[in-house]
């Protein structure tokens, strides 16, 4: 689902008509009211779309900052093994990430410790599942 600059998105719902958020956030497709022509009324599509999309976009930066951090970790150990060129490249984009998540949720709220790091995996799969994608592909980051 993309949305466009008027907070619409490009698709059309179950419906066939065209689909948007309201104003409490709500995904929901615009029926039109058979009763008042020109009129059309909501239909809920998911509640609070606005907030899961937020919330689901701060646990891929979360999970993106630790994917970075397993994969130093497993060329530290040799299990991977990458060019002097792709070395140089990851360390850019993990110290641009670094700071860029440090900033925005402080270094004290980086979760270290592999049962916290597996929540945040399950979050956003169970995120992306009620967002649409189907149960095996919901696990993808």
């Amino acid at each position: 689902m993309k949305k466009t600059d008027e907070g619409k998105h490009t698709e059309l719902g179950p419906n066939g008509y065209r689909t948007g958020y309201d104003k409490s956030g709500n995904w929901v497709e615009w029926i039109p009211d058979e009763e008042m022509p020109g009129r059309e009324s909501p239909t809920i599509l998911q509640r609070g779309a606005e907030e899961i999309s937020r919330v689901a976009a701060e646990l891929r930066e979360q999970i993106r900052w630790h994917q970075i951090q397993i994969a130093f970790e497993s060329i530290r150990l040799g299990e991977k093994h990458v060019s002097a060129g792709q070395l140089k490249a990851m360390k850019r984009e993990a110290r641009e990430i670094e700071r860029k998540y440090e900033r925005k949720y402080g270094r004290k709220n980086i979760v270290e410790n592999e049962l916290e790091v597996g929540f945040l995996f399950g979050k956003y799969s169970m995120l992306s599942w009620i967002r649409g994608a189907e149960w095996i592909n919901s696990l993808d980051t």
